[in-house]
C-alpha cells in the first residue's frame, strides 16, 4: 500500500493490510463511511420500492376507470366544516393552520383528500358531467394531539420531531353510473 497516493511512501502490501484486518489490527478503510453508504443504499432501495407500490396503486385505479386528480395541499378550513363533521372530529380538531396563507382558501394543510375531491366533483357536475370518477394519492397532514409539547425538550428547545404528522392517503369518489362507459 502507498501512503499519500502514487507518489507517496510505501507502507506495506495488500497482503499485510488483509492480515491486519483479519487479526483485528484495524482497517485501511473508513468503516464509518462504509456504514453510511450501506444505510444510504437501503434508504434508496426502500424509496424505489415505495415508488413502485405507489405507481401500481395508480395504475390499478386507472384500470378501474378512475382519473387521477391533483390538488394543492392547502385548503379552506370551511371545506372540512362543510362536511358536517363535529368540531372535535380529528380532521377539524387537529388541522394544521398556515400562519401566512397565500389566499383565504389556503388556510390549513389538508387533513383529508375528500374535501378537494368533492369540490372537483361539484365543479364537474356544474358543467354537465354525469359520471365522475376521481382518485387522489397524496399526502395529508394533522397536528399531533399534544401539539408542540412533544417536540420541545425540558429546556423549551425544539427536538428534531415535527409537530405535524404527514402520511400518504388514497381517496376516490365515484358519481353517476356504476360502470364506466365503454
Amino acid at each position: 500500500l502507498v501512503k499519500g497516493g502514487a507518489t507517496g511512501k510505501r507502507v506495506g502490501s495488500v497482503t499485510e493490510a488483509r492480515r491486519n484486518i483479519a487479526c483485528g489490527h484495524g482497517s485501511p478503510f473508513r468503516e464509518d463511511l462504509i456504514t453510511q453508504l450501506a444505510i444510504e443504499q437501503k434508504i434508496f432501495q426502500h424509496a424505489q420500492l415505495l415508488m413502485t407500490i405507489l405507481e401500481a396503486v395508480r395504475e390499478a385505479m386507472v384500470r378501474q376507470g378512475l382519473s387521477e386528480a391533483i390538488h394543492f395541499s392547502f385548503i379552506d378550513p370551511a371545506w372540512t366544516a362543510a362536511l358536517g363533521l363535529p368540531e372535535d372530529h380529528p380532521w377539524r380538531a387537529n388541522q394544521v393552520s398556515v400562519a401566512n396563507p397565500l389566499s383565504e382558501v389556503g388556510g390549513v394543510l389538508r387533513p383529508s383528500l375528500l374535501p378537494s375531491l368533492l369540490r372537483a366533483v361539484a365543479r364537474n357536475r356544474a358543467v354537465g358531467a354525469e359520471d365522475v370518477r376521481l382518485f387522489e394519492l397524496r399526502r395529508v397532514f394533522s397536528m399531533r394531539s399534544d401539539g408542540f409539547a412533544s417536540v420541545l425538550q425540558a429546556e423549551g428547545r425544539p427536538t428534531d420531531r415535527s409537530p405535524v404528522i404527514e402520511r400518504r392517503s388514497l381517496c376516490g369518489v365515484l358519481v353517476g353510473r356504476r360502470d364506466a362507459p365503454g
